[in-house]
């Protein structure tokens, strides 16, 4: 399944009339929905096409450069998947073609092997941008609470 967002948010995201304010909304949810459903349930390679390949990260206080980087760094600690429960989240526009998106929750990393660990609080914020016919993450921060 790949990631598709109707045109005309994109398009209304990157206006300055009234409609783009109901739209970033529209947009923030779209892409939320989309990707923690995802995750929880395939993994984080189930989203990868909704993240720019050179896309920087923060991942509890260390920098990463670039998709394949951030899924070595889950791998390398035995993630698979990550659930996620009580979600909340804030959105709003940054300029013409960006979006900040940031999110409050509990989640529980699923190992290779299936067992979980231990719930935790998060914070995780994403930048998108669109490029007028797609919608990306560009940066990316993760912090575990």
């Amino acid at each position: 399944m790949s990631y598709q967002i109707n045109l005309g948010q994109v398009s209304a995201m990157s206006t300055n009339d009234t409609r783009a304010v109901v739209n970033y909304a529209e947009v923030a949810k779209s892409f939320c929905n989309y990707y923690y459903l995802n995750v929880s349930a395939k993994g984080l390679a189930e989203v990868l096409q909704v993240f720019d390949p050179n896309v920087k990260c923060t991942y509890n206080s260390r920098e990463i450069v670039g998709m394949h980087n951030i899924l070595i760094g889950l791998c390398s600690e035995g993630i698979s998947r990550i659930k996620y429960d009580k979600l909340t989240y804030s959105a709003m526009p940054v300029d013409r073609s960006t979006l900040l998106i940031q999110v409050y929750g509990l989640c529980q990393a699923t190992t290779f092997s299936g067992d979980c660990g231990n719930v935790y609080s998060f914070v995780e914020t994403f930048v998108l941008k669109t490029d007028g016919t797609r919608i990306f993450v560009t940066n990316y921060i993760f912090k575990q609470l």
